[in-house]
């Protein structure tokens, strides 16, 4: 007879042939972190434009989430050396910065999509802050400079 494996709840309990075994999965490595409810202070400056707020959000296994003003939502993945944001929304956007070498992202608004080359100039990263500088060009022409600073502090931990 096959056993009968049966998960309850997968972070806690597995029943195997009848009989409750208790797991702490998120003991082992590839669960993951406990997701945080954080405090975010994010500033963006541009050569055209400087926005800032301040508003909630989530981080779990090295991603920030939160909603930005508009209602965007908007994510930060941690990648070794490299820093992924995502924006989306009424406004999609993708830009990876990597400190070793050029990379490709795009902006679209309103039906229209522009691709940028980035050029990540400096990335500054711990465990409640991060600050990048890049440029991006489009046909080899810079066409902005922008410094993005994000603090993030644990508000409650689940």
């Amino acid at each position: 007879m096959l056993p009968f494996v049966f998960f309850l709840d997968i972070k806690h309990t597995l029943i195997y042939n009848n009989v409750a075994l208790k797991f702490l999965w998120y003991n082992y490595p590839w669960y993951g972190d406990n997701m945080k409810i954080v405090k975010i202070d994010f500033q963006i400056t541009s050569l055209d434009s400087n926005n800032h707020f301040q508003t909630t959000g989530e981080y779990k296994n090295n991603r920030i989430k939160f909603l930005d003003p508009e209602g965007n939502m908007n994510y930060i993945i941690f990648q070794n050396n490299i820093v992924e944001y995502y924006k989306k929304g009424t406004i999609d956007m993708k830009y990876k910065f990597d400190l070793k070498q050029q990379t490709i992202g795009y902006y679209k608004a309103y039906g229209q999509q522009f691709d940028f080359t980035i050029t990540t100039k400096h990335i500054e990263h711990n465990q409640d802050y991060l600050k990048i500088y890049y440029e991006l060009y489009q046909n080899n022409t810079i066409v902005n400079k922008t410094n993005i600073q994000i603090e993030y502090t644990t508000l409650k931990e689940e």
